[in-house]
């Protein structure tokens, strides 16, 4: 389910990051090949955009192994329909973070997911992917998964014609 973060169906949802990065446009259009006119855009080097992306906060201890960027793709990746953004650059950014290791699982769900394990003592400590599409599956934080079982298009910010 979508909702805004205001309204009483996500009353009780615990976000990643406590508001959004300051990013309005998180890639090129799609459709024009350029941003809109006067929007941030996060840098197109995985690299960079780690550096770019751990600078939000997610509470994090672990600043140095790029943490709060973790925390922040995930928040991404939950938040926007896997065919609104283009996953490979975060995918390849998750694959340059310090000690990521890849393993194949089953989720909470029965499902084969791909798992980016991350080295981190707190935060988000796994990124699922579904192991035959291999679009964003859920995360791992605390030793919880959440999982994205289901999406839907809603009318308002952020859905695509």
């Amino acid at each position: 389910m979508t909702c805004a973060r205001s309204a009483s169906c996500a009353s009780g949802t615990q976000w990643l990051v406590p508001a959004g990065p300051a990013y309005p446009e998180l890639y090129p259009d799609s459709y024009t090949g350029s941003a809109a006119p006067g929007a941030a855009e996060l840098s197109g080097d995985p690299q960079a955009m780690l550096h770019e992306l751990n600078t939000d906060s997610t509470g994090c201890t672990d600043t140095a192994g790029y943490c709060n960027a973790v925390g922040v793709i995930a928040n991404m990746l939950i938040g926007y329909d896997n065919s609104a953004i283009r996953p490979a650059i975060w995918y390849f950014a998750l694959a340059d973070v310090p000690g990521v290791t890849v393993k194949h699982i089953t989720d909470a769900a029965g499902r084969a997911d791909v798992e980016f394990r991350l080295p981190f003592a707190d935060g988000v400590t796994g990124i699922l992917l579904d192991a035959a599409t291999y679009q964003f599956a859920g995360y791992v934080k605390d030793g919880t998964q959440t999982l994205l079982l289901q999406q839907a298009n809603v009318s308002g910010p952020g859905v695509r014609p």
